[in-house]
């Protein structure tokens, strides 16, 4: 330990210095702290259909979960007569703490959005569901734990059903729902469509100890672990059906079903116009009252719900009346574990509907927790993305181009909070050269603008798009053009319409040869930031290593450029940069040197015109880091840290500095977070948002997007943003 000055806090970057507090650091290794992908190993049946737009088929799959969340096991198509079938490609499942969960392809196309329900008998959960859309396809299923041991007399029972049936030659889909009856392996079915009920007499003579039963009619069932919910499927020549059922021999409480309900529903026209599944949250609340809230919009932020009324209570069955007067039935299993919705109309439906509607919890209180920061990159498929943290610490995905239309990107892209409004933006430049400008909705939903078009259609964009804000609230948008020529994007704190703010566009490169400057030749990562003047600077390097800085301050009538290693004697840097402002005015322009150590320039304001520069590296005997890798954050009490990668370990580390004391130190992340984290190995980002936490982010060597974090009360840590976020 070294000693600096004294604090009651025992992790370093909880000092609060030149506050009148005093403080120890600490350089012991940090408690880690596992974010687990699911709750453990276990074995579950799916029945599910995959619809294309051209073709519907129906699979089960038969699969396995370990520990990390890996998904195995086999899916067999209706088509193929439930023989014959191929690995399941569902790659991974992730739980989160909401009681839904997410998947991620491993192999084949990524999915553009995942959410289901869980369905663990451990977590009181039986019958679950997924929804997922990809490359052109909308994907559900019914989801169940599978079993350890079965006998015939576990099917025993009465079974209410929610089934989706699909005629091949036909090309036509039908909800059909009903009631099962098993006794001792014989069975009755009745069965209710468009066309009236009718009644089916089957039986079973075999199971298998994982719930799995098949009849001699050929229905294909399987028993949950817990014994309250069961699926079925059929094939008889290209005709097929998935089914689910809940238990009904007991009714449940009515304090049993209050609460709040993840749904997945669908109908025949959406499935044979090959048009997505509907997913909701519904409250039953005690007091009688019934909410809908569309899923992905409130997952997105949105606390508004689509539908409201009332429900009741007679025996298994709830029925919900609404506001237009239109009913809605759901049968609810003896225990209120899960239900199955048989309806004329429910969540946003208006027609026959097939669903599954899985209790998450027993309250009913809908509470959307506040945004607090964003990241941008790219997910699987290498889609651009934008991950927003709310306060209930859980991050939500979204696919930009999935959620808008807009065209797809060429490069890099960056996201921000608008100080106006408080919400998320990302900027990225397209295919064609435009500025494509997204903005998250306050109704949950995502747009885009073409700021190009609406400015100057004339400029050809092509990458390093940076960001900052002005003391006064204005947006500043910079990235090069096909020339190397900067162009900046403005705000002037107008609208044109609500909620959508003015922008302006500049050449800078054309303001400065007005003056008779040169546009410097840019290369590698730029660096932009507003100081608290009001000053707009953008700093990068040339081919030579020398740091240049385009620059405006108020009172000036153009831009000016300058070479900051002319004028400091600054050492050429490799790579690129990275820049962070003190709460005492001073500017810090870090990069990496040729032998991989740490140089700062600086400035504060009572030096004037002069500047500094300082070889960290040498100063504390630190690390060589990648050039590539440098990025910088400065946390809430003024600490000062610059973050890389350490060029012959490949570990993050942190040169850092906090008010108060005599030198910089370092820190390795990568060992803080502890064994078994997920390991960063490439391109850094810094963030140190409003909500105090400090992060870094970065991709692994498989391309996915890790969060190392620390915050308030806690100690460093690692996520998996593209596996513990929910894909929206």
């Amino acid at each position: 330990m070294i000693e600096t000055s004294h604090c009651p806090v025992t992790n370093r970057h909880q000092c609060i210095a030149g506050r009148g507090e005093s403080c120890d650091v600490f350089f012991e290794p940090l408690e880690s702290r596992m974010l687990l992908s699911v709750p453990g190993a276990f074995d579950f049946w799916a029945v599910g259909a995959i619809d294309n737009n051209s073709s519907l088929s129906m699979y089960v799959v038969d699969g396995s979960v370990d520990a990390a969340g890996t998904v195995s096991g086999t899916l067999t198509l209706e088509s193929q007569g439930w023989a014959n079938g191929s690995p399941v490609d569902w790659g991974t499942m992730s739980w989160q703490d909401n009681g839904s969960f997410r998947m991620r392809t491993t192999n084949g196309s990524p999915w553009t959005h995942s959410t289901g329900a869980q369905f663990l008998s451990a977590d009181g959960q039986s019958l679950g569901w997924h929804q997922g859309t990809r490359a052109g396809e909308y994907d559900y299923a019914a989801i169940i734990e599978s079993r350890t041991t079965t006998a015939i007399a576990d099917f025993n029972g009465t079974w209410d059903y929610s089934m989706v049936f699909w005629d091949s030659k036909l090309w036509e889909s039908e909800s059909v729902y009903g009631q099962l009856t098993f006794s001792n392996g014989i069975l009755s079915m009745s069965a209710t469509d468009s066309m009236g009920t009718e009644v089916i007499g089957d039986s079973i003579s075999t199971v298998s100890n994982d719930g799995k039963a098949v009849s001699n009619a050929g229905f294909h069932y399987y028993l949950s672990r817990d014994g309250q919910s069961l699926l079925f499927a059929l094939n008889l020549g290209g005709d097929s059906l998935i089914a689910a059922a809940v238990r009904v021999d007991a009714a449940p409480t009515r304090d049993q079903v209050v609460g709040s309900y993840l749904t997945m529903s669908t109908s025949p026209d959406n499935i044979s116009n090959g048009e997505d599944t509907f997913s909701s949250i519904i409250t039953l609340s005690s007091n009688g009252s019934y909410a809908n809230y569309d899923l992905r919009q409130y997952q997105a932020g949105n606390p508004n719900p689509d539908e409201i009324g009332s429900w009741s209570l007679s025996g298994n069955t709830v029925t919900i009346n609404t506001t237009d007067g239109v009913l809605a039935v759901i049968k609810v299993s003896a225990n209120a574990s899960s239900s199955v919705i048989q309806s004329a109309s429910i969540l946003g439906i208006r027609g026959e509907i097939a669903g599954i509607a899985s209790k998450i919890s027993n309250s009913t209180t809908v509470s959307v927790p506040s945004y607090e920061f964003s990241i941008a990159g790219l997910r699987d498929g290498g889609q651009p993305a934008v991950w927003e943290q709310f306060g209930d610490n859980q991050w939500r995905e979204y696919d930009l181009l999935e959620a808008t239309g807009a065209p797809a990107l060429a490069g890099d892209i960056q996201s921000w909070t608008d100080p106006r409004d408080g919400l998320s933006y990302a900027a990225g430049v397209s295919f064609n050269g435009d500025l494509i400008l997204f903005h998250h909705e306050s109704d949950g939903t995502w747009s885009f603008r073409n700021l190009t078009q609406e400015t100057d259609g004339s400029l050809w964009l092509t990458s390093d798009i940076q960001v900052m804000t002005s003391p006064d609230g204005n947006v500043n948008i910079t990235v090069l053009d096909i020339n190397g020529d900067l162009i900046l994007y403005s705000q002037d704190g107008s609208t044109t319409s609500p909620g959508n703010y003015r922008w302006s566009v500049m050449d800078l490169g054309q303001n400065l040869r007005g003056q008779g400057q040169q546009m410097p030749a840019f290369t590698g990562k730029l660096a932009s930031y507003a100081t608290a003047w009001g000053g707009l600077n953008i700093a990068g390097l040339d081919a030579s290593g020398a740091i240049h800085s385009v620059w405006w301050a108020p009172g000036m009538f153009g831009w000016t450029a300058s070479n900051l290693s002319t004028i400091t004697g600054a050492a050429p840097i490799v790579g690129g940069l990275a820049v962070y402002l003190t709460p005492w005015k001073g500017i810090n322009i870090a990069g990496i040197n040729a032998a991989g150590h740490l140089q700062v320039t600086w400035w504060v304001p009572s030096f004037g015109g002069n500047w500094v520069n300082s070889d960290l590296t040498n100063n504390v005997s630190g690390p060589i880091l990648d050039p590539n890798s440098v990025s910088s954050y400065v946390s809430s009490w003024g600490g000062l840290n610059v973050t890389g990668l350490d060029q012959t370990t490949g570990k993050v580390k942190v040169y850092w500095w906090a008010p108060g004391m005599s030198s910089w130190s370092i820190t390795t992340l990568s060992d803080n977070v502890g064994a078994g984290q997920p390991i960063i190995t490439t391109m850094l980002t810094g963030m140190a948002p409003s909500n105090s936490s400090l992060n870094v982010f970065g991709y692994d060597s498989t391309g996915d997007l890790i969060r190392y974090f620390w915050e308030p009360g806690g100690t460093w840590t690692a996520e998996n943003l593209m596996e513990d976020s929910l894909l929206v």
